[in-house]
């Protein structure tokens, strides 16, 4: 749990295997913040001179002549954290539902922009601020076509929030999520040598993701758990298969990494977790499931390039709802616990 290097290494099936223990809070460098703060005049300058339709038209001129921009990706802070002090919280007022580019990735041998709005999951889950998330999704789509890209992609809960509005969506973030989610299964069950014949409960069961996910494993000893709409508060312990305690199982968790804490008194020791969720868990959840002596595995990404890198867990990596998965994708899944 105090190791602060990472080790990488090939492993079977095309996917890489970064194991990083839990790392201990560290006071932050005078490099790291000169490096931070340039960075926030950076996001600045995007907002104000790049996100505009002049510029995107200029990038749809380039895209059709000689780029391959494929993709417009939203995403969103993990954490209000971010936001911290007054000037931090001036930005957040500005740019809570106006998209920024904040970066590009390449994946697949096709290009993306990211765009980033500063609105945390808590506010863009309010039903209060839905025509606000309607407008933000209006105004990726017209990035799209002003770029000459041809899809746009969402992280986090805004295509399930979508979905269950009944806008009109590709679904394309489940699709790659679902891919991902299996194709870690079969390598984390490889690395821990769980037969497939083995215990595999569901978290999230009946979400976005959860759903088609718990089709795709119906052939499979699988146990699915409902969070259901208090599933951010209270665990559901009438679905929850608690008469496998104790036994070698993979327990997969498809919604919020912020859930799985309300299940901590339900697991037990040599339980393997398997984390498609976004953010992933904190630092507290993590030191809670290294007391029980539990191991969790998180889905990164894709392989691929992003400038600048996605943050923490995510380093290295393209979120999986950027990017177009398939059964033959090389994931990068990293070992937090």
């Amino acid at each position: 749990m105090t190791a602060l290097e990472s080790k990488v290494m090939s492993a079977p099936s095309l996917i890489n295997l970064s194991e990083i223990a839990v790392a201990r809070r560290s006071r932050r460098s005078s490099a790291s913040n000169r490096w931070s703060t340039v960075r926030k005049i950076g996001l600045v300058i995007s907002h104000f001179l790049l996100s505009n339709r002049a510029f995107y038209a200029f990038l749809g001129v380039l895209n059709s002549r000689t780029f391959s921009i494929n993709t417009i990706f939203l995403v969103y802070p993990g954490s209000p954290d971010l936001y911290h002090g007054p000037s931090h919280r001036l930005a957040w007022k500005y740019a809570s539902w106006r998209p920024t580019l904040i970066g590009l990735f390449r994946h697949a041998g096709s290009w993306g922009l990211t765009f980033a709005i500063a609105s945390t999951e808590s506010e863009i889950k309010q039903p209060a601020n839905a025509v606000l998330l309607t407008g933000v999704c209006a105004q990726m789509d017209q990035t799209m076509r002003a770029v000459r890209a041809h899809e746009v992609r969402f992280a986090g809960i805004i295509p399930s929030i979508l979905a269950a509005r009944g806008a009109p969506t590709a679904k394309l973030e489940r699709a790659s999520a679902v891919a991902a989610a299996l194709r870690a299964e079969a390598f984390v069950r490889s690395q821990e040598q769980i037969d497939e014949a083995a215990p595999v409960i569901l978290l999230g069961a009946s979400g976005f993701v959860g759903r088609e996910l718990a089709r795709r494993l119906a052939h499979r000893n699988a146990y699915a758990v409902d969070v259901g709409r208090a599933g951010g508060n209270f665990p559901n312990g009438h679905s929850f298969p608690s008469h496998l305690h104790g036994n070698k199982a993979l327990l997969i968790n498809v919604t919020r990494a912020s859930t799985l804490e309300l299940y901590v008194e339900m697991l037990w020791a040599g339980l393997v977790i398997l984390n498609e969720a976004y953010p992933a868990p904190s630092r507290h959840i993590l030191r809670k499931l290294s007391d029980l002596n539990c191991k969790l595995y998180h889905i990164a990404g894709a392989v691929g390039d992003a400038y600048p890198s996605f943050p923490g867990p995510y380093a290295g990596a393209i979120p999986c709802c950027a990017a177009n998965i398939t059964g033959e994708t090389e994931l990068v899944v990293r070992r937090l616990v």
